[in-house]
């Protein structure tokens, strides 16, 4: 190798330290980045290919060469954040982006809501995600994720579930509906909600009438009743029989009457199950010789209730908090993985492209499949270490100036050449 190679050698030693010093630059200038996965540069020997005398092919030395440009995957620290829509992923995966010029990925999760509703990167590019479906389960149905903030319509109650235990110890009464504390054996107050999804109390009256045999009669206080009747004055209402065998076990139920009336939404129909038609033993009624106490009880219908918050629970779920405590599922956050996350590319903007080196996309819901946890009120952080990228910003400036000496040296040996032959 002669002198004049030496000045290609040193000035691919240049061109290489250059590359990984505005490799570090870059990533120290965005260690405070969301989501910034941080820049590696590699290296490679360079060889030139020659021949000798006798044709015979000879490497020797070019020096050194761009090997491979990428960037590094691995986890950022997680942040706690003030904004409830900002989600950091702790594991595998890439939020999944639709924007103008098709799908994007990236790990920085500052999101937020804009006017329409739509849940948007700081650039606008909508987040996709796993729409509910009708019974409330999420499915694999992949959209824009979009909150739903219209108040939920009321719904009348239509029945009740109880399930309880009657004393067989009681005495036999005769039920009087004017009297009915006093000849009832045990009674159990229900909240429902009327035809106008006003949330109404009734109480139901249970009498022991002969041996394993007990009726019920369901009962609206004097307020809520039409008429004037004052309060403690009982209207009838819906009512029945139940019937139990000689071990206490539920042998059926003979409903009369299903009509409640209520004074400002009129009459409406309200079915008692005492467990007669469950196939589960522990969802029956029965009647065994210990206190009567009701262990089970469950009323449909709901109050028109108004939205109060939204957030996102457990990975990813988006949720809506309604005035009345119930909570919704709206959609869930979808995540992506690749074969080969190594090979994305980047597009800025904390955001990620497909490559042919990256392979498809596998799109999945959080916690599934190898697929990290969304945490929610969170923020991945840049996977940049300042110490580490200065000890490498000193390692580079240092064969900087070497590979500019070799050049320099060269140059001097050069001229002593041309010295001598002049």
């Amino acid at each position: 190798m002669g002198l004049f190679n030496s000045f290609q050698v040193g000035l691919s030693g240049l061109s290489a330290q250059s590359k990984k010093i505005s490799s570090i630059s870059d990533n120290i200038a965005n260690s405070g980045t969301a989501g910034f996965k941080a820049n590696r540069i590699d290296f490679e020997e360079a060889l030139m290919q020659s021949m000798n005398e006798n044709s015979n092919p000879v490497a020797s030395m070019a020096g050194v060469k761009e090997g491979r440009q990428g960037q590094v995957m691995t986890q950022g620290e997680i942040a706690r954040s003030e904004t409830s829509t900002d989600m950091a992923i702790r594991g595998e995966g890439f939020f999944e982006l639709e924007t103008s010029y098709g799908k994007a990925y990236t790990r920085d999760g500052s999101f937020q809501f804009n006017k329409n509703g739509e849940l948007i990167n700081g650039d606008g590019h909508k987040v996709l995600g796993f729409s509910v479906g009708q019974n409330g389960q999420i499915t694999k149905s992949k959209q824009p994720i979009k909150i739903d903030l219209t108040e939920r319509a009321g719904s009348p109650s239509s029945q009740i579930d109880m399930t309880m235990n009657l004393d067989a110890r009681e005495e036999i009464k005769e039920f009087n509906p004017e009297d009915p504390y006093a000849t009832s054996n045990f009674q159990r107050m229900v909240k429902v909600v009327n035809n106008s999804g006003q949330e109404k109390y009734i109480t139901v009256f249970f009498t022991k009438i002969a041996d394993n045999q007990w009726s019920y009669n369901a009962m609206v206080d004097g307020p809520d009743a039409p008429g004037d009747n004052g309060e403690g004055i009982f209207t009838p209402g819906a009512n029945g029989t139940i019937n139990f065998d000689n071990t206490g076990k539920l042998a059926g139920v003979t409903p009369g009457a299903s009509t409640i009336t209520f004074k400002e939404s009129g009459a409406q129909e309200i079915a008692l199950n005492f467990g007669q038609d469950s196939e589960d033993e522990n969802r029956k009624s029965a009647q065994y010789g210990t206190d009567s106490a009701v262990s089970y009880q469950r009323v449909n219908g709901n109050p028109p209730a108004t939205v109060k918050s939204i957030g996102f629970g457990e990975n990813g779920v988006l949720q809506t908090y309604f005035s009345d405590g119930t909570v919704k599922d709206q959609a869930q956050i979808a995540l992506a993985n690749f074969t080969n996350k190594d090979g994305l590319k980047r597009l800025g903007s904390n955001l990620f492209t497909m490559s042919t080196r990256s392979g498809q996309a596998q799109v999945g819901a959080p916690g599934e499949e190898g697929l990290g946890d969304i945490e929610s009120g969170a923020i991945e952080m840049a996977n940049v270490s300042i110490t580490e990228e200065f000890m490498d910003l000193l390692a580079t400036q240092q064969a900087f100036n070497a590979a500019s000496k070799t050049i320099s040296t060269a140059d001097e040996l050069l001229q002593k050449v041309i010295n001598v032959k002049g």
